[in-house]
């Protein structure tokens, strides 16, 4: 039976848990019940299979089309993974990434309000020297370039600062023994992307507002 859980797609690992072993965590987990299951007489906790699952169970979909599998494997009397408990996860999962993008907008919008006002001050301290360049012919797509490459790399440094310490928090989680992941490399890009992006939005908002020389 073993062997072919492990076969199943979506399977990383099938652990036998004994009787004995299933009775040593019922005391585990409900040490005041343990005269009740000794009243019992026979231990009634049956044998079992615990099925971790792989990447390719991630979603509910794959997990249900999984039990199916799980229950329709020879000696398999019954497959439970906890439909109540993972529906609330998943709501709760929602709730969450919606409250996350909105907070994420939040602090862009601020991101970039801060780079207009840091970048606006920097115009406004060398308006001296921008009035000379555009009386000795320069235009304002070359006066303003610099700037905006300014608030590029603003954006990136505040990007790669962000995700060391997002990284660092990780790491700190870890050593705790919190099983937490890091973001895959393709967020990781998009996000330094924005921010660069940000920072020269910003930039050229702010030189389009205050170059006015």
């Amino acid at each position: 039976m073993g062997e072919h859980l492990r076969e199943l797609r979506g399977v990383a690992r099938a652990d036998y848990v004994s009787r004995e072993k299933a009775a040593e965590e019922f005391v585990g987990l409900f040490p005041e019940d343990r005269e009740l299951l000794n009243a019992v007489g026979e231990n009634p906790l049956p044998a079992s299979y615990r099925v971790y699952l792989s990447a390719e169970a991630a979603t509910r979909e794959e997990i249900e089309k999984l039990v199916k599998d799980v229950a329709a494997v020879d000696g398999v009397d019954d497959a439970a993974y906890g439909q109540e408990w993972l529906s609330g996860l998943e709501r709760t999962a929602r709730v969450v990434g919606m409250v996350g993008v909105a907070v994420a907008v939040l602090l862009g919008a601020a991101a970039v309000l801060v780079v207009v006002s840091t970048v606006g001050l920097a115009v406004y301290a060398r308006r001296e020297t921008i009035e000379i360049m555009k009386v000795v012919g320069a235009t304002d797509a070359f006066v303003r370039v610099p700037f905006v490459v300014e608030g590029f790399v603003i954006g990136l440094m505040g990007g790669l600062i962000a995700l060391g310490a997002l990284y660092g928090g990780v790491a700190f989680l870890g050593a705790k023994g919190v099983a937490v992941y890091f973001l895959p490399a393709t967020y990781v890009a998009a996000g330094l992307g924005l921010s660069a992006l940000g920072g020269a939005l910003g930039s050229s908002v702010a030189v389009r507002r205050f170059l006015k020389v």
